[in-house]
């Protein structure tokens, strides 16, 4: 299984400024699955900032349609007709969603968040 990680943008939440780990993506055979991981030491208020509008109960793990369209609002669509240019924009040859995230994850200003394979360096901890 393949996963990348759901981070914050770069932004200062109760006077720490950085990156925020937000959840886990992970590929399943049939569609994804969202997980949470705030730390037992993250503070509610970090939480309630930083919670995904397409997955409200941060205590539950996420599976099926939300997952998808979640996804789906990420990736450039398949059929649309920048298709060709988002492929070329990535270093692809052809349609791969998994591949499309990661590359569309990272780069897509309109989210509150940003998806990695690997934890950034200014990463915010709660001790």
């Amino acid at each position: 299984m393949r996963k990348l990680y759901v981070v914050s943008k770069d932004r200062y939440v109760l006077e720490k400024k950085g990156v925020h780990l937000i959840g886990v993506l992970t590929e399943l055979d049939s569609g994804y699955r969202f997980e949470y991981k705030f730390g037992e030491s993250t503070p509610h208020g970090v939480i309630g900032s930083l919670a995904i509008r397409e997955f409200p109960d941060v205590s539950k793990v996420w599976e099926g349609e939300s997952v998808n369209a979640f996804v789906k609002r990420l990736v450039p669509r398949k059929e649309g007709r920048f298709i060709q240019v988002a492929l070329e924009t990535a270093g692809l040859e052809e349609y791969d969603e998994w591949e499309l995230l990661k590359f569309y994850g990272t780069r897509n200003a309109k989210e509150d968040a940003y998806l990695f394979e690997e934890l950034p360096e200014n990463l915010v901890i709660y001790e």
